[in-house]
């Protein structure tokens, strides 16, 4: 099972910890299919490299993983987080996703909430109500029975919208088959390009985006400096009322920064990057949300701890004879403001910043997670292989 597919059959597992057994029906790993033919009396909750649903839900599907192949028959709602997104089949109520690649194919009684890198509704695709997406590219082939309200870089309309269509994009194109009955509203700082046969039933009106006056470059000039001079302060005071309120824990994960840079870096990046992936799985499926804002907090406080430790860590580096913590970590501090502050390279150099602390706090509560024997040190967990 890929890492992706992993962690969306961990926050499965952690939602299903809250919730009755007999409420559900968990599908999770290389198999997690309702077969053609199987019928499940019950909300299915699946997650893996791919899931295949070929048989009849009577209850919702929540689905998270590579690829979602839906082509059989869901009555509820349809709730997937998937880097491939293909419904084919029936949904007896609502469609809401969170995915790369989204293909509509098949009939949806309720409405469709998604937000896609690219979302297709093919002719063959009947919308009962609503659609509201945000997304890369939108392309409506198929029939949506009331109204559509879409933002995108690019949005194609060339089926069928009964009621009003409410674009936001830098590129909106009606093709020869399209048919609006309602009102089109859309802003651009370009107009709409309606191919020879498109029909508008109603209005069509362009709503530009006011023009923005360029400020003066000595006022950017002053913002900059003044961002940099308030997150100096910020990062500073942040870091001194840890230092004065949890001395220990924070020179522990100095000493931990400072003794494992490489491995430090490594897991700060991984987490950084599966931590949101993980709340997003889990916000989708609904109940999952205090899960995943546990798991916001834990991250913020941890990136909390992680600027007072990576300071201190840097501040000892650059002066190892200062005697006071709190000198330390105010050098630190100053040190890491002017590395991020250079021009093109100091995002970069946040992140690294941020990764190394972040990494360091967690290896620091691996360390501590159970008493060492006496003269052995609390093993710590290996370097990820990628940044080994």
């Amino acid at each position: 099972m890929g890492a992706r597919s992993a962690l969306a059959a961990m926050a499965l597992v952690l939602v299903v910890g809250a919730v009755p057994a007999a409420a559900m029906e968990l599908r999770v790993g290389p198999a997690a299919r309702v077969a053609a033919g199987e019928t499940v009396a019950d909300d299915v909750y699946a997650a893996g490299p791919w899931v295949v649903v070929g048989g009849r839900v009577r209850g919702d599907l929540i689905a998270a993983g590579g690829h979602v192949d839906h082509a059989g028959q869901v009555d509820g709602d349809l709730v997937a987080a998937a880097g491939t997104v293909t419904a084919s089949g029936r949904v007896g109520a609502a469609i809401r996703l969170v995915g790369g690649n989204v293909i509509l194919r098949g009939a949806v009684g309720g409405d469709v909430v998604a937000a896609a890198g690219t979302l297709l509704l093919v002719e063959t695709a009947e919308v009962a109500r609503d659609m509201a997406v945000v997304g890369g590219t939108i392309t409506l082939m198929g029939t949506v029975g009331r109204h559509a309200r879409l933002a995108a870089e690019r949005v194609e309309i060339g089926g069928t919208i009964v009621g009003d269509l409410s674009v936001t994009a830098a590129e909106i194109a009606l093709a020869p088959t399209a048919l609006v009955r309602g009102n089109v509203l859309y802003r651009s700082n370009r107009p709409i390009v309606m191919a020879p046969g498109a029909r508008v039933l109603g209005r069509v009106e362009q709503l530009t985006y006011p023009p923005r006056p360029a400020p003066p470059q000595g006022t950017l000039r002053a913002l900059r400096i003044g961002l940099g001079i308030a997150d100096f302060v910020w990062m500073l005071v942040v870091a001194l009322v840890l230092v004065a309120l949890a001395p220990s824990v924070v020179q522990a994960t100095a000493d931990v920064l400072r003794a494992r840079p490489w491995a430090s870096l490594g897991w700060g990046a991984l987490l950084l990057v599966a931590t949101p992936v993980a709340v997003v799985v889990l916000f989708v499926m609904v109940l999952g949300i205090p899960v995943g804002m546990l798991l916001v907090v834990a991250q913020v406080l941890g990136l909390f701890v992680s600027h007072a430790a990576a300071g201190l860590a840097f501040g000892q580096a650059v002066a190892p004879r200062l005697g006071s913590r709190y000198a330390a970590v105010a050098l630190g501090v100053a040190v890491v403001a002017v590395l991020t502050s250079l021009p093109f390279v100091g995002w970069l150099l946040r992140l690294v910043v941020v990764a190394l602390g972040f990494g360091a706090v967690v290896l620091t509560l691996w360390q501590r997670r159970a008493p060492a024997p006496p003269g052995s040190p609390a093993p710590l967990p290996p370097v990820p292989k990628a940044v080994a």
